[in-house]
């Protein structure tokens, strides 16, 4: 076949609505984040804001960076709620309740993500009958383009 298919509707939809959300997430932590830190509180939800911002732009590309750091974030997160709360079921589940449900999404197209970025036209065939044309009329029949094969 040679052309990788075009990701699929779902896919594209699916991760830019992540990204959306991510992306309003990520102005709120940063803003009130600073101001939280501004005051003497945590610096989790401003650094958490900037990460969650890259992550966000990588979704919006269609990367799979994006889905990864967001669920690197997801695990930081967790690690942040046992750390502040203990394992104490209502403080730890109020606090990954949102990052764990997109956590599950993210998880979900991370595989379909990771497909190589799709081709538009026909370059690679376009390139080929051009390096088949180039060993053929100078002589050095396989040698520009040893891949190509020429019948």
């Amino acid at each position: 076949m040679g052309n990788t298919p075009l990701k699929a509707l779902w896919l594209k939809i699916t991760a830019r609505l992540l990204g959306l959300i991510l992306l309003l997430t990520a102005l709120f932590f940063i803003i009130e984040g600073g101001k939280l830190l501004s005051l003497g509180g945590s610096g989790y939800f401003l650094i958490s804001g900037i990460f969650l911002l890259v992550s966000s732009i990588q979704l919006f590309r269609l990367r799979a960076s994006g889905a990864v750091r967001y669920l690197l974030f997801a695990l930081g997160t967790l690690v942040w709620a046992v750390m502040e709360v203990g394992i104490v079921f209502w403080p730890l589940i109020s606090r990954m309740m949102f990052p764990a449900g997109l956590a599950i999404i993210a998880f979900v197209i991370l595989p379909s993500l990771r497909q190589p970025a799709p081709t538009r036209g026909n370059a690679n065939c376009k390139y080929r009958q051009l390096c088949s044309r180039l060993s053929d009329d100078s002589g050095f029949r396989g040698c520009v383009c040893r891949h190509v094969s020429t019948s």
